[in-house]
């Protein structure tokens, strides 16, 4: 049985932005063009 092959995308950090070190991510998408990163604490 044959699989698709696993996307693999490039990236570039524009941007770096202050984070909670107590926090962990619950979760990464994409909207956009837009990564987006979530905590679950708020």
């Amino acid at each position: 049985m044959a699989h698709a092959a696993i996307p693999v995308y490039a990236f570039i950090v524009k941007h770096a932005y202050p984070h909670d070190r107590h926090a962990f991510t619950q979760g990464l998408y994409i909207k956009d063009g837009v990564l987006f990163e979530s905590t679950g604490l708020n």
